[in-house]
């Protein structure tokens, strides 16, 4: 298996895990791709939802202090947040 096969078959794993071992599953994870669309990035009118931001950047941030490169990913979710700014 290739290390990109390795690391997708971790995070699916730690997916249905519970969040202690999805932790031990990260500390052999380098790189993290993260897709966020619109049903993440707003709430349930369809507007930005700020504070769920907010959180995600924290997880992201704290993901880069952990040393690891993290790459986002969006959807349609762009044009939904284009009010946002």
């Amino acid at each position: 298996m290739g290390e990109s096969t390795l690391e997708a078959s971790a995070l699916a794993e730690a997916r249905v895990t519970n969040s202690g071992v999805r932790t031990k599953v990260l500390e052999n994870i380098g790189h993290l791709v993260v897709k966020l669309g619109t049903g993440v990035l707003t709430d349930a009118k369809k507007q930005p939802d700020l504070a769920q931001m907010k959180q995600l950047v924290a997880q992201v941030a704290a993901q880069r202090k952990a040393g690891r490169e993290v790459v986002l990913v969006s959807s349609p979710a762009r044009s939904s947040c284009r009010k946002a700014g």
